[in-house]
């Protein structure tokens, strides 16, 4: 869904593994605040993904960074109990890729 000044978008639903992910530009007229670009990043939020394994994640990352991605954290095992990886998407977005290590 387009928003009135039709620059920006006010609504959008994707559907990612049977799952809902809404997303929308930022509108700081009406209060909506995002922090502002850091110098050579011009992408202000990042995505998360919770995923069934840690080969989701080692899949996932393969996939992605062979058609362009660029690798940030390669996949590895957390302290904190999970196979983690992030990467880039060619505009700028950054995915954060996270799955137990058991299961």
């Amino acid at each position: 869904m387009p928003s009135l000044d039709g620059l920006r978008v006010l609504h959008c639903e994707l559907e990612i593994n049977g799952g809902p992910v809404m997303l929308s530009d930022a509108f700081p007229e009406y209060a909506q605040h995002a922090r502002p670009p850091l110098l050579g990043e011009p992408v202000t939020a990042s995505v998360s993904l919770e995923l069934e394994s840690a080969k989701a994640v080692d899949d996932m990352f393969a996939r992605a960074t062979g058609l362009g991605a660029k690798p940030e954290t390669q996949p590895t095992n957390s302290f904190w109990g999970t196979r983690f990886a992030v990467m880039r998407d060619p505009f700028g977005h950054r995915w954060m890729l996270n799955a137990p290590l058991k299961g």
